[in-house]
Parts: structure tokens; sequence; C-alpha cells
């Protein structure tokens, strides 16, 4: 997910393929993400309203919100800790290193419906 962040970031309005390309993470990976991120209000999207080129798809931009470049930033800032605030994660058993929070899935216990 930072790879994702930083690029956001760094990036004027991204297009899907252009995520992939930079951060080097698959489309499985990215794409769900992205639908995560926006559902929870830290990216838009917009379609490309110009007529596509010859041969390719239409183009879905992506623009990061405001609430996004804090979240993105105070991620960064904790060295790659996505972790945020939420209800305990259950301890691990077997002396295993405690779980991170991670930002939830829409629908689920503690997600943005």
């Amino acid at each position: 997910m930072l790879a994702v962040l930083e690029a956001l970031l760094h990036l004027d309005r991204p297009y899907g393929l252009e995520l992939i390309q930079r951060t080097g993470l698959p489309s499985g990976t990215v794409y769900p993400l992205l639908a995560r991120l926006e559902e929870a209000g830290l990216v838009t999207s917009a379609w490309e309203t110009a007529e596509p080129v010859h041969g390719r798809p239409r183009r879905r931009f992506y623009t990061i919100s405001a609430s996004g470049i804090e979240f993105a930033r105070t991620a960064l800032a904790e060295g790659g800790s996505i972790a945020r605030p939420a209800a305990p994660a259950v301890q691990p058993s077997h002396g295993a290193a405690p779980a991170k929070t991670f930002l939830p899935r829409p629908g689920t216990a503690g997600g943005v419906s």
C-alpha cells in the first residue's frame, strides 16, 4: 500500500497502469487497493473524457484527496506502518510478533460501507 500511496503523492492524476508500472505491483493488488482507498475517501477517480487512442481502453485517473495526503504522509513518516487507530488486534499465540491493524476492507467489521 505504501508504494501506491507514495506514487499518488508524487504523480499528477496517474491512471491505473501508470501506478502499476511505477510501483511494480501486479494489477490484482493495485486495482483492489485503489477501490478500497476510494471507498475510504482517501482517493477519488474519474474516467478519461477524451476519446481514447485507437486500440486502448479509456483510462481511469486517480487523485489523492486531502485526507488521503494526510494519511499517506503519516503512514510514510511512520516508516511503513499503515496501521490505523482501531480496535486492538488479537494477540497471536506462541510468542509470535503482534499483528498490525491494516486499513479494513469495506463491508467488514470496522470497514467503510
